[in-house]
């Protein structure tokens, strides 16, 4: 299992299931792809 780095202010999420995830290089940044056709 991973360890929480933080947790984001927005309460908005995908409105359908996740598909994908990717990391920045330097593990800084994540983003989220979803079946509601959104990248977050």
């Amino acid at each position: 299992t991973g360890k929480l780095l933080r947790e984001s202010d927005k309460e908005t999420g995908h409105q359908k299931t996740i598909t994908s995830l990717s990391k920045s290089s330097d593990g800084s940044h994540f983003i989220t792809g979803s079946q509601d056709k959104s990248a977050k």
